[in-house]
């Protein structure tokens, strides 16, 4: 009897599981070109603090990044917060937590699906922070790379320690030749999403590595850095994975970079995409100037709604759920290697954990009953 109870209460937890959106019939197109493909970068939101309007210099360096959040090429939308007015409640605690603002005043915020709720930068409107933001010359190289069909670049942020940034660059090298000699991608399937034709399916990996005291890389910089509390004093370097269109993984750190790290990261972008579901998938995008667009149709990709005027919280400066790793996709859980943990609300997976741990509790419940029925027969 013990025996049975045990195959049951197991049962009883994996079951409700089995019909979970996480356990969807898999497709064997690897992460990296499903994300290249069908995943719509969501969109960072640039929240403008204002008093009765713009002067003609403010329109003037404003204007080309609302033009080019209209044109669909770079993943942000422009909110006008008027403070001579009645500021609604996210945009007053968003403005009453600034320091020491000077009008216009620019706060930039991670997209609503991460659950993020630092900001990524805030300061004067000025020209130079309206070329800055949206677009680097790291950042084109990062898309030319993902749009030649790379599985990932390997963003190697500089630390301190020149000796040990020089040493992970040559690690990258050769841990890269290896697994593109080594692993091997999924099989095709008939049932499998369609992919592009004109762009070869392979296992390619190249380094990117930037300083941290680089200026033209300082919104980049500010993106990788500030979705987590732990990241403001590290000094160690960081290796961030970036995939799909801009798409960026947390990062291995310091003594964590090693080869195993490395070959988790990369099996994980080449495996199938047993989760097509992009919100149920670790990581955040990067804000990026990029036409994704003129490579693959966006027809079957999953569409991305513009943010409500009016938002209901600091973590809802866009529409959408919030981003939570699936089990089946979530970045390895090497943190104390050195790889950090992903950071925001995941509410919508702990609704869906709630809701499967209610199933389990009822299916455990009519399976004691009968187990206590049998019993009461067999005696």
């Amino acid at each position: 009897m013990p025996q049975c109870r045990y195959k049951l209460f197991w049962l009883g937890l994996t079951l409700p599981l089995c019909f979970s959106p996480a356990c969807l019939p898999a497709c064997n197109v690897p992460v990296f070109r499903y994300a290249l493909e069908r995943w719509i970068p969501d969109p960072y939101v640039v929240v403008l603090f204002q008093r009765q309007g713009l002067a003609p210099d403010g329109k003037a360096i404003l204007e080309p990044i609302t033009e080019a959040s209209q044109s669909g090429v770079v993943n942000l939308r422009v909110r006008v917060a008027e403070v001579s007015g009645v500021l609604p409640g996210p945009f007053r605690t968003l403005w009453e937590a600034q320091q020491n603002p000077k009008l216009p005043w620019v706060v930039v915020r991670y997209p609503a699906q991460t659950g993020i709720e630092p900001s990524v930068w805030a300061g004067p409107l000025t020209r130079d922070v309206a070329t800055d933001l949206m677009d680097s010359p790291a950042r084109q190289e990062l898309g030319r790379r993902l749009l030649n069909g790379d599985t990932a670049v390997w963003l190697l942020l500089e630390g301190s320690d020149a000796k040990m940034n020089d040493a992970v660059e040559h690690l990258l090298s050769s841990e890269s030749k290896r697994l593109m000699q080594t692993l091997v991608l999924p099989e095709p399937r008939p049932d499998d999403p369609e992919i592009s034709s004109d762009l070869p399916l392979k296992i390619a990996f190249s380094n990117f590595r930037i300083s941290r005291s680089n200026p033209a890389e300082r919104m980049l910089i500010r993106q990788l850095l500030s979705w987590h509390p732990a990241l403001a004093n590290e000094s160690r370097p960081m290796l961030y994975p970036v995939f799909g269109r801009g798409r960026v993984l947390p990062p291995a750190v310091g003594d964590g970079i090693k080869p195993e790290v490395i070959e988790a990261m990369a099996r994980l972008l080449t495996g199938p995409c047993s989760c097509q579901i992009k919100e149920m998938n670790a990581g955040f995008d990067l804000l990026m100037k990029v036409d994704w667009g003129q490579a693959f149709s966006t027809k079957s990709a999953r569409a991305v709604a513009d943010p409500p005027m009016l938002l209901v919280g600091l973590s809802q400066f866009a529409a959408g759920t919030t981003n939570g790793p699936a089990p089946s996709r979530s970045a390895p859980d090497f943190a104390s290697g050195g790889l950090l943990p992903a950071s925001g609300t995941h509410e919508h997976m702990f609704r869906n954990l709630a809701v499967l741990a209610a199933l389990a509790v009822v299916f455990l419940s009519v399976t004691s009953v009968v187990l206590r029925a049998k019993t009461g027969r067999d005696l």
